[in-house]
């Protein structure tokens, strides 16, 4: 066979597991996927049964038969606000929701493309995008059992996964993407708070609900963002 030959064959040929790095299984991938498909479809469920069910009628009877007197209000003024409050709630769920199917879709389409390509080419599966979404997957969990800790937990094993120098960056990057679900349904909030205000004549009075809303979101993001980038530093320094 002539050199030529040999060389087409190399170039032609997949390249040797010990060219590839994948400290994450793929199985790993679609489980994730799963989950942020499930829990998206969970939201738009809840979100239409929202807004088709939680009208003026069933506020009223809510409000009426646990006898609630909030501060400032009356009930029939509670009952107006309400109403645009809870649609607006029900869009958030949804858009919430809806973001997540198509985020859980994409990642594992993505991912799929990822490693097949490393398995003809070599190089990694750890790539800064995969690296974001474990660390935030691993953050949400530890936060759902203890608050405040996730962002750091996570974002130290995404920057421990990475292949590079961008361990902080990654860190960061996880921090943010475990707070990022709630900013739709925080920003809807905001509107229905505007929206309930403005119903009863108190524009301000909701004016100042969105703006804590909002203030609160900002400061979580950023929050968050921090904290993972302080766990890949830590992973950085120290794995």
């Amino acid at each position: 066979m002539s050199n030529v030959d040999m060389q087409g064959d190399e170039r032609q040929r997949p390249s040797n597991s010990s060219d590839s790095h994948d400290p994450v299984p793929g199985v790993v991938d679609w489980l994730l996927g799963l989950l942020a498909g499930i829990a998206g479809l969970a939201l738009t469920a809840v979100s239409v049964g929202l807004y088709t069910r939680v009208d003026r009628a069933a506020i009223r009877e809510t409000v009426i038969e646990q006898d609630i007197e909030p501060n400032g209000l009356t009930q029939l003024e509670l009952i107006d606000a309400g109403e645009p409050f809870v649609d607006a709630l029900a869009v958030g769920l949804g858009v919430t929701g809806l973001a997540l199917v198509g985020f859980a879709a994409a990642f594992i389409y993505l991912r799929r493309q990822t490693r097949r390509r490393v398995s003809r080419e070599g190089g990694t599966t750890a790539t800064f995008v995969s690296c974001t979404v474990y660390g935030a997957a691993v953050g949400s969990l530890v936060s759902s059992i203890i608050p405040g800790l996730g962002a750091l937990v996570g974002g130290g094993i995404g920057a421990s996964l990475h292949d590079g120098d961008s361990s902080v960056r990654v860190g960061a990057m996880s921090g943010l993407l475990s707070f990022a679900a709630t900013l739709p349904l925080l920003v809807c909030l905001g509107i229905g708070a505007v929206a309930g205000g403005a119903a009863i004549s108190e524009l301000g009075g909701g004016a100042s609900i969105a703006g804590v809303i909002i203030i609160s979101g900002l400061l979580g993001t950023a929050f968050n963002t921090g904290v993972g980038a302080v766990g890949g530093y830590l992973a950085d320094r120290f794995a």
